[in-house]
């Protein structure tokens, strides 16, 4: 049961304005490697492996790119002021949000994304404590 995955290995290089080129010298993958994410089969351990080595690669849980119930950064980052856009950022954050099977088949709201992310930004703060 192959899946694409590579958009979101794109969101992220995006997000950390990093070339395919530098994520395969970093993670010391093949580029056809990276690309065959296009057919993601999660019952290989060679495809986990790659998958892992690009979350350390670029900074975010392993689940952002295995899990089909998630927000993923960059319509989170949208959503954000420009101060919390920074505040996430340069922690190195790669912010995503793990949503209800429901709310992921149907697609969530602006509305349900803005209370969530309100949620993470009360208990981010009150970790700054």
């Amino acid at each position: 049961m192959a899946k694409n995955i590579f958009p979101r290995v794109e969101e992220m290089l995006e997000l950390r304005k990093m070339s395919i080129q530098e994520l395969a010298g970093r993670t010391m993958l093949e580029l056809a490697d990276i690309e065959g994410l296009k057919q993601f089969n999660p019952k290989k351990t060679s495809h986990i492996a790659i998958v892992q080595a690009i979350s350390l690669a670029t900074g975010i849980n392993v689940y952002y790119f295995l899990g089909d119930d998630v927000v993923g950064p960059k319509r989170i980052l949208s959503r954000l002021n420009v101060f919390d856009q920074q505040k996430l950022l340069n922690g190195e954050l790669a912010p995503f949000l793990r949503v209800t099977k429901e709310q992921a088949k149907r697609d969530i709201t602006d509305e349900e994304l803005d209370a969530m992310i309100s949620v993470m930004l009360e208990q981010e703060s009150q970790m700054d404590f």
